[in-house]
């Protein structure tokens, strides 16, 4: 066993220090432990949860038709035509756009407002297709599973052998997994690799037929904003350098663009119109989102009145969009008033079968009204729908439990800690599962984990208590 481990370890290392590929932009060496497989296989993984995390996908038929036509031209000239892209706009009013490795670009309803032109967007279009073709998360994540394979190498080792691993090992991978994900959307990818993707999305743009001033016009737009809305700039300043580094760099890459015999041809092409036409639903929408904004933030300070005027406000320009139902089910739900609640959760369902946070709250407006078949069905629509969604896998262990289906109510729980470990009361009720279930050692395991989270409440109590009984038997 020993000579084993040894050969083991002498393998990880070998393939942390030799795994190279050959760049697509610069045809030289770089460290890479992702294939393009695998890489693309991480994008349509996380894609999912990114749209999740950001409020969902914004819903415009004709918006998205057109984002796919800008981002497709775009990619067919970049440095990986072959790649099957994905172009995304997500439902927050936040202004950014990120990627994912493997072709999956997103982009803000709140950045696609602010944007002038068509050579803008596809200015920010192809900074993003730049990430992709550079393979800048790919990269990020191959240094990340460098020290990821050292850290598990020991886990890695005993799987080989027990052909076992249990949920919290798996939640630790999950949980890594996610981290590297997250840190590149809202990390960015360093000034190096930004300022890379400016370069090629500048001459992606160019050899696409856009005027390369649209990409110095995006440099404007964002540098006037960060101090008329520095809160719905904060991620994107977080990750990306300052606007006006980006714009030195960006005027003088247009301006050897301009020298170029070509220039003629892009000269003045903006696209305004054709800009305006597919933008204007999202614009009128975020006349509403406006007010829907401020509806969210009162309701988060507690102040239910100013978010149901904010949100009435919202409704009267806007009656088509999901999320302002939500919210209003939201407030009831807060005034436990369940069946008024429940029916703006249907009216939001009624806009968008698909909106998994409207599935969650009716799950929730159930249980609160002990409708357990009822909330197990809303939950696993939310489940289904979104299988990382942490809270339904805990609300349908907990309708699981209330009806007696140990089993079920365990496996569901399980879920739930595995993408998020977190949740207050889940640990004490897995406990009560696996005790009905005659699993009485990790039952104990699990109370003293909801014991370490200290969350006062009913189920920090039964785990204390319950922790009490295993002493005493000991």
């Amino acid at each position: 066993m020993n000579r084993n481990k040894i050969f083991l370890w002498a393998i990880v290392i070998i393939v942390l220090f030799i795994h190279c590929t050959t760049s697509y932009i610069t045809g030289k060496k770089q460290f890479m432990l992702i294939s393009e497989g695998e890489e693309i296989n991480i994008g349509s993984n996380y894609a999912p949860q990114i749209v999740f995390e950001f409020g969902g996908a914004y819903k415009d038929d004709r918006l998205y038709d057109y984002m796919n036509d800008v981002g497709n031209s775009l990619a067919r000239v970049s440095h990986r035509p072959t790649l099957d892209y994905h172009f995304e706009v997500v439902n927050s009013s936040v202004i950014n756009a990120f990627a994912l490795p493997g072709g999956y670009v997103f982009i803000t309803r709140g950045m696609l407002d602010v944007l002038r032109n068509e050579a803008e967007l596809a200015g920010v279009l192809g900074h993003e297709i730049g990430h992709v073709c550079a393979r800048h998360g790919a990269s990020q994540m191959s240094k990340a599973m460098g020290f990821q394979i050292v850290l598990y190498a020991g886990l890695t080792i005993d799987q080989m052998f027990h052909k076992s691993r249990k949920a919290d090992q798996i939640r630790d991978v999950v949980a890594l997994g996610g981290t590297v994900i997250f840190n590149m959307v809202s990390l960015g990818y360093g000034r190096k690799n930004e300022f890379e993707s400016d370069e090629l999305g500048n001459r992606y743009m160019y050899s696409t037929g856009y005027d390369p001033e649209g990409m110095i016009g995006v440099m404007e737009v964002l540098k006037s904003l960060r101090e008329e809305e520095p809160g719905k700039l904060e991620m994107l300043f977080s990750s990306h350098p300052k606007p006006s580094d980006r714009m030195a760099r960006v005027e003088k890459l247009s301006k050897t663009l301009k020298d170029s015999s070509g220039f003629e041809d892009v000269e003045g092409k903006f696209y305004e119109r054709r800009f305006s036409e597919n933008i204007k639903d999202l614009k009128h929408a975020q006349l509403a989102y406006n007010h829907y904004d401020k509806a969210k933030m009162s309701f988060s300070e507690g102040d239910m009145v100013s978010a149901v005027i904010k949100l009435n406000e919202a409704l009267k320009i806007r009656e088509d969009q999901a999320p302002f139902y939500k919210l209003m089910g939201d407030i009831y739900y807060k005034k436990k008033q369940f069946e008024n609640a429940v029916l703006e959760y249907k009216k939001s369902i009624k806009q968008d079968s698909s909106y998994v946070y409207a599935y969650h709250g009716l799950g929730n407006c159930e249980m609160a009204m002990n409708n357990y078949g009822n909330a197990e069905k809303y939950y696993e629509k939310a489940v289904e729908l979104y299988p990382g969604y942490s809270s339904a896998h805990f609300g349908l262990g907990l309708a699981y439990y209330n009806i007696n289906r140990w089993e079920e109510a365990a496996v569901s729980l399980e879920n739930s800690q595995i993408f998020d470990d977190g949740i207050p009361s889940s640990h004490a009720l897995l406990g009560l599962a696996y005790e009905k279930l005659g699993r009485y050692n990790e039952a104990e395991t699990e109370f003293r984990k909801e014991i370490a989270l200290g969350v006062q409440g009913k189920y920090l109590n039964i785990a204390k208590e319950k922790l009490k009984y295993y002493t005493r038997q000991k």
